[in-house]
């Protein structure tokens, strides 16, 4: 039987001078490889056109830079608790 997973996912976001974190929860489907769900993730982040180079993705003809931060498998029940607090 197939299960969701569920990701608890942190990108790192550069704008200009200023280097901040968006923490997030997502339910992952049983066949999706979660690499390719956090990188997708970081590259659509802002919508629109992306420049991959410098370990992530440029956005604003350069002046915003996401990546991937830190990603990690999570309980339902931590699933739920985040899910309640994060944007």
């Amino acid at each position: 039987m197939s299960k969701e997973r569920f990701l608890y996912l942190s990108l790192e976001v550069r704008d200009g001078e200023r280097k901040y974190s968006c923490n997030s929860v997502h339910t992952i489907p049983p066949k999706k490889r979660i690499e390719a769900f956090t990188e997708n993730y970081a590259k659509d982040f802002y919508g629109g056109k992306s420049e991959s180079y410098d370990g992530g993705y440029y956005y604003c003809g350069g002046e915003v830079h996401v990546s991937v931060h830190h990603y990690r498998l999570i309980t339902k029940e931590e699933f739920d608790i985040l899910n309640r607090f994060l944007p």
